[in-house]
C-alpha cells in the first residue's frame, strides 16, 4: 500500500498573499535533509529545519499583525460611517416628525376654516331668504 504524498503548505494556500509571503524563503534554496550513518537525521539538518520553521512562524506572525492592522483600520472607518449614518437617520426622523406635526396643525386649521365657511354659507342663504321676503313685501 503506497502512501499519498501530502501537499505542501504552499500548494494548499498558495493563492493567499499573506501565506505565500510567509512560506517563500527569504534567501537560498531548500536543503534536503541528510541522514547520518545510524539512520537518524543529523544535528545540522535538524538545526536548519528548526531555523526555517522559526522563520515561517515569524513571517506568519507578521502576516497576522498586518491583517489585524488592516481590520482595525476598516473597523474605525466603518464605525465612523455608522455613526454618521445614525446621526443622519436621527435628523431625518426628527424632520419627518416635525412635518407630521405641521401637517396636523394645517389639517386642524383647514377643518376650522371649512366649518367657518359652512356657517357663512348658512348665513348667506338665510340673508337671501330675508331679501326675497323683503322684495315681496315692498
Amino acid at each position: 500500500m503506497m502512501s499519498k504524498k501530502k501537499k505542501t503548505l504552499f500548494e494548499k494556500y498558495g493563492d493567499s498573499e499573506n501565506v505565500k509571503d510567509a512560506l517563500i524563503p527569504e534567501r537560498g534554496k531548500f536543503r534536503k535533509p541528510t541522514k547520518c550513518n545510524c539512520g537518524n537525521v543529523d544535528y545540522t539538518t535538524l538545526a536548519y529545519v528548526t531555523k526555517k520553521s522559526i522563520r515561517v512562524m515569524d513571517n506568519l506572525a507578521k502576516a497576522v499583525v498586518s491583517v489585524e492592522a488592516k481590520n482595525k483600520e476598516l473597523e474605525t472607518l466603518y464605525a465612523g460611517f455608522l455613526k454618521t449614518a445614525n446621526e443622519l437617520n436621527e435628523k431625518l426622523t426628527n424632520e419627518v416628525e416635525s412635518l407630521k406635526d405641521d401637517w396636523n396643525m394645517c389639517d386642524a386649521a383647514c377643518d376650522a376654516k371649512c366649518d367657518e365657511i359652512k356657517k357663512l354659507k348658512k348665513e348667506i342663504t338665510q340673508l337671501n331668504k330675508r331679501l326675497e321676503v323683503m322684495k315681496h313685501v315692498n
